[in-house]
């Protein structure tokens, strides 16, 4: 067995003791000795982004120091890299702990937690910033409206998807009688609505949007929480309406909105995105608030298709909630 292997396994051993902020100390200082002792590792960055901070902080850094266990690594620059992510996955899981498992359940505005939660939406902004000359409110002030970006809406020549109403059709409203958009909007949590509840030139369909086709169980404030909705994948959506594309999609659909991004394609991706993350374990059907790795997947995905934010909001209502509006076009990150 040659040196470097037993280093890396009385390594491993003490990760069983070692916190993550401890084993990110230790694993620099290991890897400073094995360049110079030419005793190198290969670090996979990509690889390290697909921790799955799940379980406890010593878990993540086990699966990340099994990733550096290969040969011939390019350079310290790299391992910079395992350094930064060791210490994200630790400030993240110590603010939004997986083991807070209450519904709605988000750290403090004044603490700790709190200021963390607002500098992960301050980078998302800062990170994948892009421009729009003309931005404008669409709809009510407060959660049924979104910042859009009308440089390029082709009037009485536009789609737009609405994922999430609760009966409040004011973006609706506005983006039909500003820009003449044929405007179509999905909502299961709402049951089965009287018509006049509805806009005349509103499509209104009682499905929801997500990963795939399916009933599964709803969240409600409208008093059908528990219930089976219908969920329809975007793609499956469009087949059924006949769409090959949409200029724009709206979408504040209680952290589902994860689900929808990773089944963009991008030869059909929508040109713009208004939509509300959320961090918390929204009505308590996901079990835990958002992991690092689900949040820096999203923006990787979104940021691999050429989008860029061009309006983000802190909603005052829902701290751990965070509207965005996104752009297709070339990012000032």
């Amino acid at each position: 067995m040659r040196h470097s292997d037993r280093s890396w396994g009385v390594m491993l051993g003490f990760l069983g003791i070692l916190s993550t902020y401890t084993a990110y100390n230790f694993i620099s200082a290991h890897m400073h000795n094995s360049v110079e002792s030419k005793n190198v590792v290969q670090l996979a960055p990509a690889q390290v982004l697909s921790v799955n901070s799940v379980g406890n902080s010593t878990s993540a850094s086990k699966l990340i120091l099994n990733n550096l266990q290969t040969k011939n690594a390019n350079s310290t620059q790299d391992f910079s890299v395992v350094q930064e992510q060791l210490v994200s996955i630790t400030k993240w899981n110590a603010s939004l702990p997986f083991s807070m498992t209450r519904p709605d359940w988000c750290p403090a505005r004044n603490s700790g937690g709190g200021r963390f939660v607002l500098n992960v939406y301050n980078d998302a902004r800062n990170r994948h910033r892009t421009d729009c000359l003309n931005i404008q409110r669409i709809g009510a002030r407060g959660d049924g409206g979104k910042n859009i970006c009308v440089d390029n809406i082709r009037h009485s020549d536009c789609v737009v998807y609405s994922l999430g109403s609760r009966l409040d059709f004011t973006f609706e409203n506005d983006m039909v009688a500003r820009f003449g958009c044929l405007v179509h909007t999905f909502d299961c949590t709402v049951g089965v609505p009287d018509a006049s509840k509805i806009p005349m030139h509103v499509h209104f369909h009682p499905w929801c949007v997500g990963g795939k086709d399916g009933k599964r169980v709803i969240s409600s404030d409208l008093g059908h929480q528990g219930e089976n909705g219908q969920y329809y994948s975007l793609q499956t959506i469009k087949q059924k309406l006949g769409h090959a594309d949409i200029d724009i999609l709206k979408m504040d659909i209680e952290r589902h909105e994860f689900s929808v991004f990773n089944t963009l394609e991008r030869a059909s991706a929508p040109l713009q995105i208004a939509f509300e993350t959320h961090l918390h374990n929204a009505y308590g059907l996901f079990g835990r608030p958002v992991s690092f790795n689900e949040w820096n997947s999203m923006w990787e995905k979104l940021s691999s298709m050429g989008y860029g934010v061009f309006a983000y909001e802190p909603n005052i209502h829902c701290f751990c909630c965070c509207e965005f509006s996104v752009l297709r076009g070339k990012s000032s990150s």
